[in-house]
């Protein structure tokens, strides 16, 4: 079975969206999907996957209220990257889920292939030229800024090193096809763990090269994974707190 987007719409029937189509969400009745409520404008939004693409993006057509993808409104176009992505249209939230084709193991088969990803942590630094996008660097001043640079990695399924430099420690990223295999600190904290303080920085700089220093993965998470997590947990903390 080849890959597509599975919808899930609270009160409908799920429905899918494979490479090449178009899903139009809106108050009118000419929408694919149709959404009830004064918060939802009559040709609200557009969810397109070209063919020549491994995800869709979604685009907000003018209306009143926005459009938010996994919590952050979206502005222009903003790639849905898979499971369990949410898209908020007025008062509803439809869940998108990846089905079909898998895209972990073709991550990390990528970099094994190369001889990025090995057990041997001396070799020296590769470029990797299946990988023709241009270096990346800037500086963020809160979480969401870091986070949307992380996503566009993802989005453009990058394959290279992000280094991330804050007042408290500098952080190594190894990345293939836009998923996280392999992450660091200057502290020497590895995997879940750098990710882990990863989320808790504010302010910072960070640069992303094409050069990938081969060593033992010990990750295998795509960005937006890691955000809806962390997002989901404060969430729940924030109705802890309210309920306390």
């Amino acid at each position: 079975m080849g890959k597509s987007m599975r919808i899930r719409i609270p009160g409908q029937k799920p429905c899918r969206l494979a490479p090449g189509g178009c899903l139009k969400i809106g108050r009118h009745g000419d929408n694919d999907v149709v959404l009830g409520g004064g918060a939802v404008s009559r040709f609200h939004a557009e969810v397109h996957w070209d063919p020549d693409e491994d995800r869709p993006y979604v685009l907000d057509k003018g209306s009143a209220n926005g459009v938010e993808l996994d919590g952050d409104l979206v502005e222009g176009r903003a790639y849905i990257m898979g499971n369990d992505t949410n898209l908020g249209i007025g008062n509803h939230l439809l869940l998108f889920s990846l089905v079909g084709n898998d895209q972990t193991e073709p991550a990390k088969a990528a970099l094994l292939e190369s001889g990025a990803v090995t057990g041997d942590s001396n070799a020296a630094m590769v470029r990797l030229f299946s990988d023709k996008g241009a270096n990346v660097e800037g500086e963020f001043a809160s979480p969401n800024q870091l986070q949307r640079a992380m996503r566009l990695l993802e989005n453009d399924a990058r394959t290279g090193t992000l280094t991330v430099t804050t007042d408290a420690r500098s952080y190594t990223f190894t990345l293939s096809q836009g998923r996280i295999l392999r992450g660091e600190t200057s502290e020497g904290d590895e995997g879940k763990d750098a990710v882990d303080y990863l989320l808790t920085e504010v302010r910072g700089s960070f640069r992303f090269t094409r050069e990938v220093e081969p060593a033992e993965a010990n990750l295998d998470l795509a960005p937006s994974e890691i955000f809806h997590s962390a997002s989901q947990d404060t969430t729940r903390m924030q109705g802890i707190n309210r309920r306390l």
